[in-house]
């Protein structure tokens, strides 16, 4: 598949994932706001780089992505899921 491509299923995927994610968090009464706001930080970060890839045929910087994805489901998520089964963070 193509970069551009790539970065287009990541979009999608991530803004399906994160509207479920939201979904339950709030069916749990958790607010959600500084969370929500993470979410539309990487999703402008995709969308940032589907624009500059459209313009360069850039190539997708893996390194950011993958550090990005990683901090948020290990960090915040894990804050997330914990606070909805009302825990501490382990």
């Amino acid at each position: 598949a193509s970069s551009q491509r790539l970065v287009t299923d990541l979009l999608v995927y991530a803004s399906e994932h994160f509207e479920a994610e939201m979904q339950m968090a709030m069916q749990a009464g958790i607010d959600t706001t500084a969370h929500s706001r993470l979410h539309h930080g990487l999703l402008a970060q995709i969308i940032e780089m589907q624009m500059t890839m459209s313009a360069s045929n850039a190539v997708v910087p893996r390194r950011l992505l993958a550090s990005w994805i990683t901090d948020h489901i290990d960090v915040h998520d894990r804050a997330l899921v914990a606070a909805m089964h009302n825990r501490p963070v382990i």
